[in-house]
């Protein structure tokens, strides 16, 4: 090999791409070296190719492989790309944006980016390398191949081959780790919590592609067929866990809920909201690929007025300018609901939604009525940085309760992640998480003390819009009943010792398997009378019956980024965790839910949308005043 190392040289014109062509291995030349051959291609001329959809990682450029005959230097993650693509049916002709782009030049990604639509979508297929995996991803992944295709679930046939594959699968989760769960133990959210599913591009990579193929090590697996199988399962789980008349856990299986985004995307026309509110959750080493990674889908969507793609730009004016254009486009202003998060950046506009913030907060249903109908149309106004919205203040917040608990960043990741939290530090450092959940909510119940059954119509009401289906005619008040007494469980007349003997006698090997899951992942010891109280008492939740079960984990997200408020109309409602006394409550036009404003001088800043009970009679809207709102 040359010793000179490879350069790119400019592209003859944007109508033009690279590729690369695998090359076999030359005798005498190192097993693992990768020889490839790199050589322009127009778009319209191009030979039939395969585009990588891959997580880039955050490892270091230290292998090198042969690229016209010159070192080229790249990343582990790449290398085992090209490395596992010499043993499947492959073309061999690829596309791979690390190597196929200059990464070094902005004037080049200014061109390619807003191309990339056209090679997803003009690729002969798009591996989707999700990489080498975890012994129970594998197990998963052999699960899903094994299902029956097609689509008819009515077929009695295909129905019974897929009950003997799932019991088969769940009694071997179960013999591995002493119980199963949707949530805590099945092996499937290790395979869709593994890096490529929290990446911002390969959204639209798999979005724009005609034939998608997941490759975990040497396995692969149609993406449909994935898809289907993973809503199949999850409507399995739930009928079986509503079918079953015997104490189980029973976190509502929510692993197809990830994915359905993906699917909903490609159908989607002229909204813009959609795609970038699913994004929001996805990291990108660039924030500013917080947008620009979904440009492919919007331009396939014919979104018109887009902003050029400019990496020259701030993220601050790219996040402002796409808000703005989310605006004119779709008419609306459904845009301002993606500012449920706090921002993260200085000087962004607080009507501008902050994709960069990547924490997890559990959405409102907008498109689900919810709790107004927005009977007066959206009118509003540029004022160069300032937006001005027509606008009704109908109260103040009075009151907040103390909300502290967090979604760690392995929030839902998969159980061979989390039982490999084996360090001291790495134990210390989840087990107050816990606590702080149960500490939250807590105080939730005792922030409304006097007035419970307030509480409970809250609760109903906000999980009716979220689950609509899982809650549909289902009444709370039993298994929120038993959810504060548990709550409520440590005091000075503690009944916990009583609810873990309790929970003993009814089933006392799942009661130890999940002690032992515990002292796995938290580090806690094997006698539980010397766990936290708050420790004990998310122990209980989980043992309790399937609603209390499902009411508790439901509630636990909704406590995440949020706090209980009462409103200066003694309204109870849930808001964004920055509000405080004294902040406005607004009913925007053209908007369902309220939103919790802040007073800045004569204008307002926007903290988010809020949910609270009480503000539901739509002649409201007639009574009050109408003024216009700046918000900066």
């Amino acid at each position: 090999m040359a010793s000179t190392s490879f350069r790119y040289e400019p592209l003859a014109s944007d109508d033009c791409f690279r590729l690369l062509r695998l090359k076999d291995t030359q005798p005498g030349h190192d097993l693992y070296e990768v020889e490839i051959e790199l050589f322009d291609a127009r778009f319209h001329e191009a030979p039939d190719y395969e585009a990588i959809s891959y997580a880039w990682g955050d490892e270091s450029a230290n292998i090198v492989i042969s690229c016209n005959g010159r070192p080229l230097v790249i990343t582990p993650v790449v290398a085992s790309i090209l490395q596992a693509l010499r043993h499947q049916d492959s073309i061999k002709t690829l596309w791979i944006d690390a190597i196929c782009i200059d990464q070094s030049s902005i004037a080049e990604k200014n061109v390619q980016v807003p191309r990339m639509d056209t090679i997803y979508r003009d690729a002969q297929k798009v591996w989707i390398w999700l990489g080498r995996g975890s012994y129970e991803a594998y197990i998963a992944f052999d699960f899903l191949s094994q299902m029956p295709k097609g689509t008819r679930s009515g077929d009695p046939a295909r129905q019974e081959k897929l009950g003997g594959i799932y019991t088969l699968y769940t009694e071997n989760v179960r013999n591995l780790r002493g119980y199963y769960d949707p949530v805590d133990t099945n092996f499937i959210f290790d395979i869709i919590n593994l890096p490529w599913f929290h990446r911002t591009w390969t959204v639209q990579e798999v979005v724009l592609a005609k034939s998608p193929i997941l490759l975990l090590g040497s396995k692969c697996l149609p993406w449909r067929h994935f898809v289907r199988c993973l809503e199949q399962l999850q409507d399995l789980e739930r009928n079986e866990i509503i079918a079953s008349q015997h104490n189980t856990l029973s976190n509502p299986a929510s692993y197809y809920d990830e994915v359905e985004w993906y699917t909903k995307i490609s159908h989607l026309r002229s909204f813009m909201s959609v795609p970038l509110n699913v994004l929001r959750r996805r990291l990108s080493r660039d924030p500013k690929d917080k947008i620009y990674g979904v440009y492919g889908i919007l331009s396939n969507q014919e979104i018109l007025r887009l902003p050029r793609v400019d990496y020259a730009k701030s993220v601050q004016e790219i996040y402002a300018e796409t808000a703005r254009t989310v605006i004119v486009n779709e008419q609306r202003l459904d845009v301002l609901y993606l500012t449920h998060l706090p921002p993260t950046l200085p000087d962004l506009p607080s009507w501008a939604p902050d994709w960069s913030n990547t924490g997890f907060i559990q959405p409102f249903d907008y498109t689900n009525t919810g709790p107004l109908t927005a009977r007066r149309r959206a009118s509003w106004t540029f004022d160069g940085p300032k937006l001005k919205v027509s606008a009704s203040i109908v109260g103040e917040v009075r009151d907040v309760a103390v909300s502290t608990s967090n979604a760690g960043t392995d929030f839902r990741a998969g159980y061979s992640v989390t039982m490999n939290y084996g360090s001291p530090g790495e134990h210390q450092a989840r087990l107050p998480m816990v606590c702080e959940l149960v500490k939250t909510m807590q105080a939730w119940v005792r922030f409304d003390n006097v007035n419970r059954p307030s509480l409970e119509t809250l609760f109903q009401k906000v999980i009716e819009n979220i689950w609509p289906e899982r809650y549909f005619g289902v009444t709370i008040s039993s298994a929120m009943s038993r959810w504060i007494y548990i709550l409520d469980a440590a005091g000075i007349d503690s009944n916990l010792p009583a609810l873990v003997e309790e929970a003993k006698s009814r089933n006392e090997s799942l009661l130890n398997s999940m002690k032992e899951h515990y002292m796995g992942m938290l580090g806690c010891s094997n006698h539980v009378q010397d766990w936290p109280d708050e420790l004990v008492i998310r122990l209980l939740l989980k043992l309790d019956s399937k609603d209390v079960t499902s009411l508790q984990h439901d509630i636990a997200l909704l406590t995440y980024q949020r706090t209980l408020l009462r409103t200066s109309n003694d309204d109870l409602g849930l808001g964004p965790r920055a509000c405080s006394t004294g902040d406005d409550i607004a009913l925007i036009d053209g908007l369902h839910f309220p939103f919790v404003l802040r007073k800045c001088g004569e204008h307002h800043r926007i903290l988010g949308p809020a949910f609270i009970d009480g503000i539901e009679n739509d002649e409201l809207w007639d009574r009050l005043e109408r003024k216009t709102i700046t918000i900066i």
